[in-house]
């Protein structure tokens, strides 16, 4: 019995002893205290890289919890909602448009013209002329205005008499009369481009002073002349020369500087009529009223059946 107690309290303090050598070995010193964090610093860099994209992941879905909600998106329209014709006409905004842009450019570009010119008809005459052209149509309207100066009546007759069409003893009644003759015309043509082609009717209208010398000389060679006519003429008398012709014309005309107006043209105007009056008061005298009519008639007939020339037009204008 004594025998156990004392096996029992021996086996008692051998565990006792024990457990104080464990808990002493459990406390750590000083030094492994210092390395302890070092290590774990390292170990946590050690962690593999799944590890972090866990963590990772897991503070993403920590923000997307915590963040405010996004803005509600409008509500889709309902196809039912829109009309046909809205859809239509939405549908054809842009191209609309397009096509307005270029009828807008095309009606600045074709307005119309309306222009005045300063024009010669080398070497008929010299005047001005007014050139309208409607928008969007190729057809144009020209009149013109003008008189014969004395250095173009001194080219003309001279290339008349060289031409053996009168002799040069005629040449100053044929100066004297032609000098100051008005030319008036008017055109229809049709533009293309920078040509154009115009054709119309053409006036020369004159109101000379007749010399008894020139009725003489122009009766004797046509054997209408009355015995002694020349006698009874006064010396000088007012007479009326109109010629009607046609003419056609064929130019170009160029635009610079947005107005101002270059038209350079050939054209042609022939004779188809004329007439002279002779103011002449015969006094009774029917031999000398005869001879009058007969001298008119003539002349009338030399003015449509010779007159005829061609020209070069040139002018210069502004285009409104």
């Amino acid at each position: 019995m004594g025998t156990m107690r004392t096996f029992v309290g021996a086996a008692a303090v051998v565990t006792a002893a024990i457990l104080v050598v464990v808990a002493i070995d459990a406390i750590p010193s000083p030094a492994v205290a210092q390395r302890r964090p070092r290590v774990e610093r390292a170990r946590g860099r050690r962690r593999p890289s799944r590890q972090r994209a866990s963590i990772d992941a897991r503070a993403q879905a920590r923000r997307t919890i915590h963040a405010p909600p996004p803005d509600p998106l409008p509500p889709a329209p309902r196809v039912d909602e829109t009309p046909d014709d809205a859809i239509v006409a939405r549908a054809e905004e842009t191209p609309a448009d397009v096509e307005h842009d270029e009828d807008d450019h095309d009606e600045e570009e074709d307005r119309g013209v309306f222009a005045i010119s300063a024009a010669t008809h080398v070497p008929i005459s010299i005047g001005a002329s007014i050139y309208v052209r409607p928008p969007r149509f190729p057809i144009f309207a020209r009149a013109y205005v003008g008189w014969m100066p004395e250095p173009y009546v001194t080219l003309v007759d001279g290339v008349l008499v060289d031409a053996r069409a009168y002799d040069a003893a005629f040449s100053p009644h044929v100066r004297a009369i032609a000098t100051g003759t008005t030319m008036a015309s008017f055109s229809l043509g049709v533009a293309h481009q920078v040509l154009d082609l115009a054709a119309g009717y053409t006036l020369l209208h004159r109101m000379p002073q007749i010399s008894r010398d020139l009725v003489a000389r122009v009766m004797g060679q046509d054997g209408v002349a009355a015995p002694g006519l020349e006698r009874r003429l006064p010396e000088s008398f007012p007479a009326e020369v109109m010629i009607h012709m046609v003419h056609v014309e064929l130019g170009a005309r160029m635009v610079a500087f947005e107005h101002l107006v270059v038209r350079v043209g050939v054209r042609w105007d022939h004779a188809i009529a004329a007439n002279a009056d002779v103011s002449i008061d015969a006094g009774g005298e029917v031999e000398l009223e005869r001879a009058i009519d007969e001298a008119e008639h003539e002349v009338g007939e030399r003015l449509a059946t010779f007159t005829f020339f061609p020209s070069l037009v040139i002018a210069l204008g502004y285009q409104f």
